[in-house]
């Protein structure tokens, strides 16, 4: 009869009949996704679901066996069933349901799920059966061996070591028939072949490390389950040439991923920021490491182009870590920095003497702020210098107030100083008004040297010879107002329409000279008036000469200067002593 032709299986309804005979039969495990496809005579399902694990798989496998005789797809594929949780990259089990003409062709067995996908899919299976068969075809012992009872005692060492190396062949039998592949049709190159050409897809290109890592799991677990055919299966051949393929794929994939997997623990060195730089150097050892690895991956290696790209972001993360130390030691330079300057600023603080040793100690503090405002955020020293900072900036505001006190009294006491020096000067050229002037500034100078300072006491010992000076000053600044004003009045008495006098005056001596013309022109109006008897004339001279001599001893006595009146042959014609 001619073949019929296959017809095509609709996924999408198969999908859809499984996800709701799974929702009504397991609920627990909703919402689930089921997807599906084929690959060769395999038709592989894969159904994902919320936590937790199902604690009895086998239901959900029965139930996928059951839909495969429902469509009638198990007489034309072998199932390859897959659970895995959501959010999840790998299965935590599946399960080989064959198809119905390996079955026939089979002893019987019973499908079992495998909770761990890189053990071999089959052993369990295959053992169980092949024991039975196994059992079934060795002959009795007692056929091989039949006992004399003439001869009893002699024969049992032999009887006993013939059953032992009956056991032994039996034993060893036994594991060469439970073999994968050895009995029956070989379902673990299917698997293998599904497990490693899904891995194979995925690298082709890999976009991202998760996938390559992803699938060197699926290619490995394939690798395991080929490499566990024995030499004397019969697939052993058809396994070899499949490993030859998948062995190289994995050898080029090594460096690959060991750079991830070195890249990955560089990744998560850096999470918890801010770090000390042992971990910063940590991670840029692992960070340079992952980066040697990609380096080593030759140019006709298929995951050449991959690598590269990962390499060049390796080594932006590289940078970023070299920054993040570079960071972090100079923050830690600079914290070590600021509390040496710290502890010299209190330690000098202690015994400043001059106002230059509180110049520096205010500066001092002044580094030691400066220090902790270069230490970036995001270092692990950042945070110590925020609290050194509220330590040390009312110190600093401190030793700022006392340097800024000494400057005002420095200042003070040396402009006193200064001023007193200029006020001698003004003495000196009886300059008494700019001298009082002087003496005054000083003396206000040194009254207002603060308590505390070192200059306090020097100007308080300038105090009373200040004031002692001022009052002088003030004196003789008050004896040369007199005089001048002597000056004035007796040159105002001196010159008349008429020179009367001339005068000179020292502090010893107020002299008056009478002009020749002056007393010629009394005389003869005396002698005149004397000759006519003009009284008039006569008491109006007396009380000229009178009013000239009150004058003159009244500037006699402001001065306190004695008097003296000259005629002009130089006879002393009136004197006066003050005070008498």
């Amino acid at each position: 009869m001619p073949e019929t032709a296959i017809a095509p299986i609709n996924l999408e309804a198969l999908e859809q009949s499984a996800r709701q005979r799974l929702q009504t039969e397991l609920p627990q495990i909703a919402p689930l996704q089921v997807r599906c496809y084929v690959r060769d005579e395999t038709l592989v399902m894969l159904l994902e679901h919320r936590q937790p694990v199902l604690p009895y798989p086998h239901k959900a496998f029965r139930i996928f066996e059951q839909i495969l005789d429902e469509e009638q797809l198990a007489q034309r594929y072998r199932g390859l069933i897959y659970l895995r949780l959501q959010g999840q990259q790998q299965p935590y089990t599946f399960n080989i349901a064959p198809t119905k003409r390996e079955s026939e062709k089979n002893l019987p067995s019973t499908p079992h799920a495998v909770e761990n996908p890189t053990s071999d899919i089959t052993k369990e299976t295959e053992l169980q059966s092949d024991l039975d068969f196994a059992i079934e075809e060795a002959p009795e012992e007692r056929d091989l061996l039949p006992p004399s009872p003439s001869n009893k005692s002699s024969w049992f060492p032999i009887i006993l070591m013939g059953a032992g190396m009956s056991l032994a062949i039996f034993c060893t039998s036994l594991y060469m028939l439970s073999r994968p592949c050895v009995l029956r049709e070989c379902e673990t190159i299917p698997v293998a072949k599904t497990l490693a050409e899904d891995s194979i897809v995925a690298l082709e290109p890999p976009t991202s490390g998760q996938q390559i890592l992803d699938a060197q799991k699926h290619l490995q677990k394939s690798i395991d389950l080929l490499e566990a055919i024995p030499a004397w299966s019969k697939h052993r051949q058809e396994a070899q040439e499949l490993l030859a393929t998948y062995q190289k794929t994995a050898v080029n994939l090594d460096d690959v991923v060991a750079a991830l997997k070195v890249g990955s623990k560089a990744s998560q060195l850096t999470q918890n920021r801010p770090l000390p730089a042992s971990e910063w150097q940590k991670a840029q050892s692992k960070w340079q490491e992952a980066i040697a690895h990609l380096e080593q991956i030759p140019t006709d290696n298929q995951f050449y182009s991959f690598a590269q790209r990962k390499r060049r972001e390796y080594q932006v993360n590289l940078n970023v870590v070299n920054r993040g130390l570079q960071m972090e030691l100079d923050g830690r330079e600079n914290l070590v920095a600021a509390r040496e300057a710290a502890k010299v600023a209190e330690a000098r603080q202690g015994v400043a003497q001059t106002l230059e040793n509180l110049q520096f100690v205010q500066s001092t503090w002044q580094t030691a702020l400066r220090r902790l405002q270069q230490i970036p955020k995001g270092t692990t020293a950042h945070l110590e210098a925020q609290q050194d900072r509220k330590k040390y900036l009312p110190k600093y505001k401190t030793a700022t107030q006392n340097k800024e006190q000494e400057v005002f009294a420095t200042n003070a006491y040396n402009r006193a100083v200064r001023l007193a020096q200029t006020a001698r000067n003004a003495e000196a050229n009886n300059q008494w008004s700019q001298a009082t002037v002087n003496w005054r500034n000083a003396l206000s100078d040194v009254r207002q040297v603060p308590n505390n300072t070192f200059n306090y006491g020097k100007a308080q010992s300038l105090i009373k010879t200040y004031t002692d000076a001022r009052d002088r000053a003030e004196a003789q600044l008050q004896k040369a107002v007199k005089m001048e004003q002597a000056r004035n009045d007796l040159q105002q008495i001196c010159t008349q329409k008429t020179k009367v006098c001339h005068f000179t005056i020292s502090p010893k001596t107020i002299k008056i000279h009478l002009t020749p013309t002056y007393v010629q022109e009394v005389r003869q109006t005396a002698t005149k008036a004397q000759t006519v008897g003009d009284l008039k004339t006569q008491v109006k001279l007396l009380d000229h000469v009178y009013t000239l001599e009150r004058a003159l001893e009244t500037i006699s006595e402001n001065l306190g200067i004695p008097l003296e009146v000259y005629t002009s042959d130089k006879v002393l014609v009136q004197s006066h002593v003050p005070g008498r």
